[in-house]
């Protein structure tokens, strides 16, 4: 992935720009995919950056040269004192990455890369509002152009369902012994490519033991 990028998502938007006839204005994404700053630099464009987590998480991320030259393992008990918005957490508690854990993995480098071409976007849109996390927020203001607080964007969605009128599959598992059985369900969000499922099922087949498919409306 970090070899292809952001090659490869350059090359996808110069081809949606050559079909539809229309010049990208803005790069609205994933906070995570910081080449997006580069790409916009190069087109000429804004870049709306969007974390989908909340505003601490992020003060964290967009901190971490800082959080690095104050503290390292050895302090994992101590708070971050050094941010308000951290203040009341401690080292240990931080993101992998930050200052435990692998520093080398390709994650970690990704998210510090994130925190410094942050700086570059025209808005970061934040997955929180100010009054819940008002230090945290104030923090990232400094060195942002602009914070936006769109959350919490769970309130958008939709509340599906508890019904099991169409698997039967609660009133199923009701009939077994405690333990007795296996249950995996995949939800409606997240699902694994059916090549997957398909291997867990096999798997689960040749354990011998009674299971049934609980896929939700993403596979139906």
């Amino acid at each position: 992935f970090l070899e292809a990028t952001p090659e490869n998502f350059y090359k996808i938007v110069k081809q949606a720009e050559a079909d539809s006839g229309v010049k990208v204005s803005c790069i609205l994404a994933d906070a995570f995919l910081w080449f997006a700053n580069d790409m916009a630099e190069v087109m000429g464009v804004p870049w709306l950056a969007f974390w989908a987590a909340g505003a601490t998480s992020f003060s964290a991320h967009v901190y971490t040269d800082l959080i690095r030259a104050h503290f390292s393992i050895e302090n994992e008990e101590a708070n971050v004192k050094i941010l308000p918005g951290l203040s009341a957490v401690r080292v240990s508690d931080l993101p992998e990455g930050v200052v435990c854990g692998d520093l080398e993995s390709p994650l970690s480098k990704m998210l510090q890369d994130m925190g410094t071409k942050l700086a570059g976007a025209t808005a970061v849109a934040i997955n929180s509002f100010e009054e819940l996390e008002p230090a945290a927020t104030s923090d990232s203001k400094p060195i942002l152009r602009n914070v936006l607080n769109v959350g919490p964007s769970t309130i958008t969605v939709p509340l599906l369902s508890n019904s099991d009128d169409t698997s039967g599959c609660l009133e199923w598992l009701d009939t077994r012994e405690s333990g007795s059985v296996v249950y995996i369900g995949f939800g409606n969000v997240l699902v694994p490519p059916p090549s997957e499922i398909v291997a867990l099922a096999e798997a689960l087949a040749s354990s011998k033991r009674p299971f049934i498919w609980s896929l939700q409306d993403t596979m139906r």
